[in-house]
């Protein structure tokens, strides 16, 4: 917020001496029980000296089982672990789940910050898992008394004139000539023959594909071969500039930017979609589900499009086939050491080590070679092994236990949510007419840059199309960052990022359903001159929304609004005399908004002449805890009116998220959804440090609201500065943690929220209008709110016609 300096300045200079927690009985009862079942979980999962670090964000889930609770860190070097320092003393294995980038850099074997002289992988268990569920797939122990069947791929022929010449020192194993295909790499017919002996001399059925016979359609054979071990020495790529832009759905056109280079594939037509060119999409529709081991000994297979806690590439492309530990490389790799260091590889393991401690040894050994001469990271840091235990945690775990430690400990539902960001393009269409488009905007993160594309679904044909948009970092977003101030918003922004793009690929078509994510979000694109009055818009939070809904009826409502911020009212305020503009967004010291209690009077008395019941909260009654009494009610509208506020939850200053939000919070959800909130009756007692009680201290935050029961709401209005605001300048989840977030978890189900500051007398007057248009003349949300904006625009000898004060409100999910 514009106001955010001076706030941390006033709260850290008035509050640091006389603000206290102030926490009730029942609240303390509730920690204990949950302090006891936090231990009798993670006691049964964990060993004393082991952790378990989630990360997300720029945040930290610790588990950690000598703490009475999880604990959220805010990581904020390069190295992660130097931000959970004082968690490493005494531990021997640490079991973690990157997050962003750290999914494409091996922070496994970064410096140690207890002894930078030596890595985390030299001195701890590093083990790596691709989601919290794989603690409990069984995988550790006994690797050498199962009885194994393996396919090993390598010396693959890419065209008919690949031939197995001198060795080439240069040579990696993911670099592809434009004019001369991919080069034939001696090392990898070397590995796999190696592979092949190990394998037979411990009475493995080995099947040995080289030259010809590495094709997709073997690959496509391995579930019916019974195969456990599966390993792959090739060209590998992770190529985000090539598409399939007719994917039918996002998840295939991300995993279609990574591949395997297998027989043929420098052929130039396809037989049967067979081009030798393995993607890692093509892989998530097979079945291997059987394969305990995949090693992949090739450039990149490690690498893909980033979305939160996830990397969509050939890791993702195996997980989905069903397969279980996985060998990848996280860059390219060079061609003869590679060679070597998988040749040891399995020479450990089948001397004895598992599949972590053979990939150490094979590490150290290609260290250690040749006098040092590959000692560089370069040559042997690039493999990871993920998904690899040295026990079999969940053998000895029920399922009750493994439930409360996935959602009550580290809550993995909001922080995995694939169903959510990549639904069935079919399942969509059912519920639309043929004139609708679907546009999915959606950033991601490619080789550590954010990139906007959409997803275009046309529902009469049934094509869906992929529209790449541009790079964050590119003039465009210079261009918005300049223009997307609230005291100068250009509506011509959202035609230059979007629409100027769109529309002409979409002729004929009447109605628009999007899910704006990252920036988009905060950009008014339902406002510009390019499609208002001649589309209709909708914006929606995810693509579940558009299951159908049937029209309820109205029958009560509450409202908030003239609410009283000090303990004493202030009303002196009036916009006859007082020519001062005032918004609803300030967090220190706010204002008596005048506009916001003759907008919730009007509006009871049109809910009063509709026979809606009406419970009206002013003055000193609009407090945080009369909020709180409506979970599990049966009401259908709420509306509040007041300051709001939105803070960038990458504060590191722990004082000030102490003062604002009281103790630290415990899971990953709680604490992004504290930094967004509600200012309700008696907010300035608390920022001077007189507050009544922790549930009622004038702060109604994100986190509060999201413990709610508010299923029965049908639309929440947020008349404030902000409420749909995405926070954070880069930022790649697809729904912002704002207030938004915090009442969908409650189970409300459509919103109208606002992107900026809104002017607290404009704001009165369009909200009038809006449930005058609505409720009294039955017309839709959506024809609602665009005749209410329009009645804003027409006074302009007040200057409202400047869209600071109109287009900063938008409907969320309001789909009749």
């Amino acid at each position: 917020m514009k106001r955010l300096a001076f706030m941390i300045f006033c709260i850290l200079s008035t509050l640091a001496t006389n603000a206290q927690p102030y926490r009730s009985t029942q609240e303390i009862q509730s920690d204990s029980v949950r302090r006891v079942r936090y231990k009798q979980t993670v006691n049964k999962i964990f060993k004393e000296d082991e952790l378990f670090v989630l990360f997300y964000l720029n945040l930290a889930l610790v588990v950690d089982p000598i703490q009475d609770s999880q604990i959220v860190e805010t990581i904020t070097t390069e190295n992660p672990w130097e931000s959970l320092t004082k968690y490493l003393n005494g531990k021997s294995n640490i079991y973690f789940c990157p997050s962003g980038n750290q999914l494409n850099v091996a922070i496994e074997y970064m410096p140690c910050p207890i002894d930078k002289d030596i890595l985390m992988s030299d001195r701890y268990g590093m083990y790596r898992l691709s989601s919290p569920e794989e603690l409990f797939k069984n995988r550790g122990e006994g690797f050498r008394q199962r009885k194994h069947k393996a396919v090993v791929f390598g010396g693959l022929k890419y065209d008919e004139m690949s031939e197995p010449q001198k060795d080439n020192l240069l040579a990696f194993r993911g670099k592809r000539e434009a004019v001369n295909g991919y080069e034939y790499l001696r090392s990898t017919y070397e590995e796999a023959i190696y592979i092949d002996s190990i394998f037979r001399k411990n009475g493995i059925e080995t099947a040995l594909l080289t030259g010809k016979n590495g094709t997709e359609e073997s690959f496509e054979q391995i579930h019916n071969s019974h195969a456990d071990i599966l390993h792959i020495a090739s060209h590998g790529e992770y190529n985000p500039d090539k598409d399939n832009l007719e994917s039918s759905s996002l998840q295939e056109w991300m995993m279609s930017h990574s591949w395997l280079a297998l027989s043929g594939a420098d052929k130039d037509a396809a037989n049967g979609g067979n081009d030798g060119r393995l993607t890692a999409y093509e892989i998530s529709q097979t079945d291997l589900t059987g394969v305990n081991l995949v090693v992949l000994s090739a450039c990149d297979t490690g690498l893909g499009d980033v979305k939160e806690n996830d990397v969509y590439g050939l890791l993702k492309g195996f997980k989905k086939a069903g397969a279980g530990t996985m060998l990848v490389s996280l860059s390219e790799v060079n061609d003869t050491v590679t060679g070597l260091m998988m040749k040891r590889f399995y020479d450990n393991l089948f001397r004895g080590d598992n599949p972590r401690r053979a990939l150490e040894n094979a590490q150290r050994y290609i260290r250690l070679h040749g006098n040092g001469q590959f000692n560089k990271p370069e040559y042997w840091a690039s493999f990871i092994l993920t998904d690899d235990l040295d026990r079999n945690i969940g053998s000895k775990v029920s399922d009750t236990i493994k439930e409360s430690f996935l959602s009550d400990i580290i809550n993995s539902e909001y922080i995995y949510s694939e169903n959510a960001l990549f639904p069935n393009w079919e399942l969509v269409r059912k519920n639309l007419k043929k004139d609708d488009v679907v546009l999915r905007i959606f950033p991601y993160q490619r080789h550590g840059d954010i990139e906007y594309v959409t997803m275009i679904g046309d529902v009469a044909n049934g094509r869906c199309q992929i529209l790449r948009l541009f790079l964050e970092n590119d003039a465009f977003e210079k261009t918005r960052k300049r223009r997307m101030r609230p005291d100068d918003i250009n509506l011509d922004t959202t035609n230059i990022l979007l629409w100027n793009r769109i529309l002409p690929l979409v002729k004929s078509k009447k109605r628009f359903f999007i899910q704006a994510a990252g920036l988009f979000n905060n950009l008014p694109i339902e406002s510009s001159p390019k499609v208002v009055n001649k589309y209709q818009i909708y914006r929606i939070t995810s693509l579940e929304s558009l299951k159908s809904r049937n029209k309820n009826t109205i029958s009560s409502a509450v409202l908030y609004g003239g609410l009283s911020y000090d303990s004493e009212k202030e009303y002196e305020f009036n916009y006859d005399t007082t020519p001062e503009e005032l918004t609803r967004g300030s967090v220190v010291g706010v204002h008596y908004l005048y506009g916001t209690l003759q907008e919730t009077e009007n509006i009871a008395e049109l809910f009063s002449q509709m026979n809606i019941n009406v419970a009206f909260f002013h003055d000193e009654y609009g407090t945080e805890a009369s909020f709180k009494k409506l979970s599990n009610k049966p009401v259908q509208i709420i509306h509040l009116a007041t300051h709001a506020f939105g803070i960038d939850f990458n504060i590191t200053n722990k004082d000030l998220h102490f003062l604002l939000f009281g103790e630290q919070k415990n899971s990953i959800q709680d604490h992004l959804l504290c930094f967004s909130g509600l200012c309700m009756s008696g907010f300035n007692n608390y920022i001077k440090g007189n507050p009544l009680e922790t549930d009622n201290n004038g702060i109604l935050s994100g986190d509060e609201i999201s413990h709610m029961n508010l299923n029965s709401v049908e639309l929440v209005t947020l008349s404030a500065c902000g409420t749909a605001k995405e926070q954070q300048e880069k930022i790649l989840t697809d729904e912002p943690w704002n207030l938004i977030k915090s009442f969908k978890l409650a189970g409300v189900k459509s919103f109208l929220a606002s992107l900026w500051d809104v002017s607290d007398e404009a704001t009165c007057y369009l909200m009038i209008e809006f449930y005058k248009n609505w409720i009294t003349k039955n017309m839709t949300k959506h024809d609602a709110l665009e005749l209410a904006k329009q009645t804003v625009q027409s006074h302009k000898e007040k200057g409202w016609d400047a869209p600071k004060y109109w287009a900063a409100f938008v409907l969320l999910d309001a789909l009749e």
